[in-house]
């Protein structure tokens, strides 16, 4: 029922989009003359308050008084929560949040300007702070998006100039010159010059130390958020599984019969917990069973994670960007790789091999992933694979990549 309910609100949402494309149009084409003020500065996310884009608003909120920092909100719920911290926040399409949309010179988000307000960007000063470092190859350097160009949808928004992901970006946050060089100055199209490899401001919490972690937690985080990272200090073991999106097979989880029931039993006599955290895009009501037990919690798609990850022994993926993260904080990593010629045959190439990519133990069954989660120490790993991967990745490793970021932009 939930599921036809969204698919049928996407579709609306699909529709309005298409019947507004000449507004929508003639708004951008205004944007591109529209006066714009240096000071103000604005962020948003396309899956709430969360990601490089959350995090870079908190710190300059906090820590550059001379900027205007307001977070452009795709719900009405979030704006409200986010002034409630004493933070300006202004629904996407209310007009206050059209209106500093328009006046706003620097723009940050993590996809693309539609995070904020496509059309309202034509003059901005777009920053795309992006969402991982990349083991999938990404935008342009995949056939079929390149190939979207063809398609009659494309065409139509071409026309009224609504396309998003077409955008051409002043500037790219990356986490190093190895990752620009290798990805984002061909996968995004912006020039070497342009990529400011400087970190990523969700990784800064990987390093605070605990007073700061609670203080900024007090201010920004959900009173629900706060009281899970509590109860974590609870179990022995807690471990995060957090798998990739699937472009071939997007119900994976579900197809894997995964025995959750079971697994919570085994988990529960070593008071280990396991968090899941599916991909934005993958839907809840796949893992349904979860619901019934106490040792393995659900956290919702849009759910921050950055500020859990310092809280746990290790983490269980597959393909996504998270690996590289999670490295930073030196805890084992169990690969989860059941699938890995379908998904680099129907989903997405590598920009690396696999192998070469990863420190701890590869796993293809069900049962070897639980024999990791009741074992992590004799899961093995190298100490000096997982460096390497960290000098590859990161030309920063440490709290200050917000800062660097602020500081670049209000000097130049």
């Amino acid at each position: 029922m939930n599921c036809l309910k969204n698919t049928r609100l996407k579709l609306i949402k699909k529709l309005i989009t298409t019947i507004l494309l000449p507004l929508f149009g003639l708004l951008y084409l205004l944007s591109k003359f529209f006066p714009r003020n240096s000071q103000i500065w604005v962020f948003g996310s396309a899956y709430g308050f969360e990601g490089n884009s959350k995090y870079l608003y908190c710190y300059t909120v906090e820590n550059a008084p001379d900027i205007r920092a307001i977070w452009i909100a795709g719900s009405r719920e979030d704006s409200r929560n986010i002034r409630s911290k004493g933070a300006e926040a202004h629904y996407r399409w209310s007009l206050p949040g059209i209106w500093l949309a328009f006046r706003s010179k620097y723009w940050f988000f993590n996809v693309c300007s539609s995070d904020v307000n496509y059309v309202a960007s034509g003059g901005a000063w777009l920053v795309n702070l992006w969402h991982g470092v990349p083991l999938k190859k990404i935008h342009f350097d995949v056939d079929s998006h390149v190939n979207r160009h063809k398609t009659l949808s494309f065409i139509i928004r071409k026309i009224f100039l609504y396309t998003p992901d077409d955008e051409i970006y002043e500037n790219l946050v990356s986490t190093s010159e190895y990752i620009s060089d290798m990805s984002f100055s061909s996968a995004l199209r912006v020039p070497a010059e342009q990529c400011l490899n400087i970190g990523y401001p969700r990784l800064d919490p990987l390093f605070w130390d605990q007073d700061y972690s609670s203080k900024w937690l007090k201010r920004w985080s959900s009173t629900h958020e706060q009281t899970f990272i509590n109860k974590l200090k609870a179990y022995d073991k807690v471990f995060i599984f957090m798998p990739t999106w699937r472009d071939h097979a997007p119900h994976f989880i579900k197809e894997q019969n995964w025995d959750f029931i079971g697994l919570d039993k085994k988990l529960a006599k070593s008071n280990t917990l396991l968090i899941l955290k599916l991909h934005p895009l993958t839907p809840l009501s796949l893992v349904k069973s979860v619901q019934h037990c106490s040792n393995i919690v659900l956290l919702d798609s849009g759910q921050d994670v950055y500020c859990i990850l310092p809280h746990t022994h290790g983490l269980i993926t597959d393909y996504s960007s998270i690996m590289f993260d999670y490295a930073l904080l030196d805890m084992p990593i169990c690969y989860f790789a059941h699938d890995l010629d379908d998904y680099l045959d129907k989903s997405r190439e590598f920009y690396l091999p696999f192998d070469e990519v990863v420190y701890g133990p590869v796993v293809t069954t069900m049962e070897q992933v639980e024999s990791f989660l009741l074992n992590p120490e004799s899961a093995g790993g190298s100490n000096e694979a997982r460096q390497r991967i960290k000098d590859l990745c990161f030309d920063y490793k440490d709290h200050d990549s917000s800062k660097r970021i602020v500081t670049h932009f209000t000097h130049s």
